[in-house]
């Protein structure tokens, strides 16, 4: 692949290929150069960084074979380190101790059983800020086997906050709508108590003959 100029001074990336012609048992004797024109190839890797960095979505690969570990630039500064070759064992210790096995497990029936996974974990920095990440793996096979498993890493803190939010709110309010009820049950029987009370009264008077002073009062 190469680039070029036109006349109108825009710039033309071009993928070039290139056929040998010869007769049978002889060397070459001309070559035939097929040329197309294609999106520049650094183009794709500019956008695919451009959305990472506006929608914050790491993206991760997994080898099974050698066990070796690539991710993108997003996913450090998840993380709040500066770039480097980070292992899949380096990425698992953010994570606290009592998730890392639900992780495992996870990437384990992806890479033998072929299952996709979601799941929205804690995760503490290396700076010990603690936020909350939504992990995404799917595995990717050849004709025989997984021999990756790739996936994307974003931070949710803010949308996991508002959950819980919400969560406590329905809670505070289920729990206040069983105190009014338990309130209104208390409360009637009180009333109700008393009452029949003076109804039985009232009715016993009204059937005993009452001289006129007690209807009056």
């Amino acid at each position: 692949s190469f680039r070029i100029i036109t006349s109108t001074k825009k710039i033309v990336w071009i993928e070039a290929t290139v056929f040998p012609f010869k007769i049978q048992n002889q060397k070459p004797q001309y070559v035939v150069i097929s040329c197309k024109e294609r999106i520049n190839p650094h183009y794709r890797e500019h956008v695919l960084t451009d959305v990472e960095n506006i929608a914050r979505i790491g993206g991760w690969e997994w080898y099974t074979e050698d066990n070796s570990f690539f991710c993108t630039n997003e996913i450090f500064n998840i993380c709040e380190i500066e770039p480097y070759a980070l292992s899949g064992e380096e990425a698992i210790e953010y994570f606290p101790e009592n998730v890392r096995e639900l992780l495992l497990q996870a990437a384990k029936k992806a890479s033998e059983n072929f299952d996709p996974f979601q799941l929205e974990l804690p995760f503490v920095t290396a700076k010990n800020n603690q936020i909350w990440i939504r992990i995404i793996g799917k595995p990717v096979r050849n004709k025989y086997k997984v021999y990756k498993v790739t996936g994307t890493l974003q931070n949710i803190t803010k949308e996991k906050q508002t959950e819980i939010e919400l969560e406590k709110a329905k809670r505070t309010a289920e729990e206040a709508a069983r105190a009014q009820e338990v309130f209104l049950s208390t409360m009637s029987h009180e009333i109700r108590t008393p009452m029949n009370a003076v109804i039985g009264i009232t009715h016993l008077l009204l059937n005993d003959n009452p001289l006129e002073q007690q209807l009056s009062s």
